[in-house]
């Protein structure tokens, strides 16, 4: 019975392992942005609102490597790593370097990039959505 439950153990682990590794090699490619969701808090009320933009024929774009590097049409390249569900891209800034730490999710020919800031006001989440054409 113990061999079982160890057996079972590992091959859920790499199931678990082989599911974020398929996960990440679908971010490879160019990504063209499509939406844009903010989340935000009135600095004066507190109330909460949504703002949802669509960008059907966007040039805005993201670009990631299979080394690890990450291109934009903003010209600001960059480094990525990935964690399980965080995406973590670091941008060298003139005198800065900035590392964005993001949660995605991949579904089809879509590429969500969140980031949540910990501030009680203003822009409270920021999501991005963009489409492989």
């Amino acid at each position: 019975m113990k061999r079982l439950s160890i057996l079972v153990a590992c091959a859920i682990a790499f199931v678990a392992c082989k599911k974020d590794e398929d996960q990440q090699e679908l971010i490879y490619g160019r990504w063209y942005e499509f939406s844009q969701e903010y989340i935000e808090r009135d600095i004066e009320d507190g109330s909460i609102s949504i703002d949802r933009d669509t960008f059907e024929n966007s040039q805005d774009y993201l670009e990631f490597t299979r080394d690890g590097q990450v291109l934009s049409s903003t010209n600001r390249p960059g480094t990525f790593t990935i964690t399980n569900d965080s995406l973590f891209i670091t941008i060298d800034y003139q005198d800065v370097t900035e590392t964005l730490p993001l949660k995605y999710r991949i579904s089809s020919n879509e590429l969500t990039v969140t980031q949540t800031s910990s501030r009680t006001y203003e822009v409270i989440e920021q999501s991005l959505t963009y489409r492989k054409k």
